[in-house]
């Protein structure tokens, strides 16, 4: 963790001096549509990318850079270290554990169907809820699941989260769950930029049932985004750190993949497509999916996706639906 650690600094550092020096995104778009003026202006800890006091630049947005990687990991061991601590048993606290989320500011992946995540995070204060429902057939059965993950807003950059996964079909139960913390630490004109994301998987699945792997793992993405037109594209390159259990054996991997996000029928939904692998020595999946967004409301989306898989290592094919909700 502590190589992660470094290359997370070295990337806040360097970023700061290939930040654009024009608008953000979202001041691009009130800019662009004219209701810029009607937004109401916050305080915020470190304002523009900027660290209060200090003369602006690219030192000072590079020493902003360095306090939100050690803020949102600082806050990111805390949580995992009181859930570790006090040996929280999630499937017995599992309303609890949401609350405790809440509770503590905590939140994953960009918005569904993709697994592919994106720059952007949760408005300060704000929150984000996503539940799916997913039917998996694989080489030899099929399988249901449900999926719930929080996201909670901290600063105008960063947001924190935790996900849920639960397996309906026989043996049932909860899988093991995800903690995320996400630093937004460069963002360049017409939505483009670089985000970071530590995740943290606990072990709380029964792996003699067939949930969970059995091991606590630890990861880091580094996220890209970029429009080409109306096209919203996405790349992650993350690294995984694999625990490894007396019954597995799991070497460390490189996990990346690429999304492309296409506005239609009036801006009122999305197309996606995305292609998801990595080179793991067992099992290395890859696939494709294909899917759809439909914006029923301000902040609440439904959405459906359908996957198939490329190899033998992965699923045969898998479908999903789901609902994407902003507050």
């Amino acid at each position: 963790m502590k190589k992660l650690f470094y290359v997370s600094i070295i990337i806040a550092i360097a970023a700061a001096f290939f930040a654009s020096s024009h608008p953000d995104g979202l001041d691009f778009v009130s800019e662009k549509f004219g209701f810029s003026e009607k937004g109401q202006e916050r305080g915020a800890v470190m304002a523009g990318y900027a660290i209060p006091h200090f003369s602006e630049g690219r030192i000072s947005s590079s020493l902003a850079g360095v306090a939100g990687v050690l803020i949102t990991l600082s806050i990111f061991w805390l949580a995992v270290f009181v859930i570790k601590k006090r040996k929280f048993d999630i499937k017995r606290n599992i309303i609890l554990l949401s609350f405790s989320v809440v509770l503590i500011s905590l939140p994953v992946f960009a918005a569904r169907p993709l697994v592919t995540d994106d720059i952007y995070t949760v408005f300060p204060g704000g929150y984000e809820l996503e539940i799916g429902y997913s039917t998996t057939q694989n080489q030899a059965s099929s399988i249901n699941s449900a999926n719930l993950s929080i996201k909670r807003g901290i600063l105008s950059n960063v947001d924190l989260g935790i996900e849920v996964p639960y397996t309906m079909s026989t043996p049932s139960g909860l899988n093991d769950v995800f903690l995320h913390a996400k630093y937004r630490f460069w963002e360049g004109d017409a939505a483009e930029g670089l985000t970071a994301r530590v995740d943290y998987k606990f072990n709380n699945g029964n792996i003699n049932q067939g949930l969970g792997s059995g091991d606590s793992d630890y990861g880091f993405l580094l996220i890209g985004s970029k429009m080409f037109g109306l096209t919203k594209t996405h790349f992650n390159v993350g690294y995984v750190l694999t625990g490894v259990n007396a019954g597995i054996q799991s070497d460390d991997y490189i996990a990346y993949t690429l999304a492309l996000e296409q506005p239609v029928w009036g801006e009122k939904g999305e197309v996606v497509a995305e292609y998801v692998a990595n080179n793991a020595a067992q099992p290395n999946p890859a696939f494709i999916q294909l899917g759809a967004r439909y914006i029923v409301s301000s902040g609440l989306k439904i959405d459906a996706g359908y996957s198939k898989g490329l190899n033998s290592n992965s699923i045969k094919n898998s479908a999903t639906v789901g609902v994407h909700w902003e507050i």
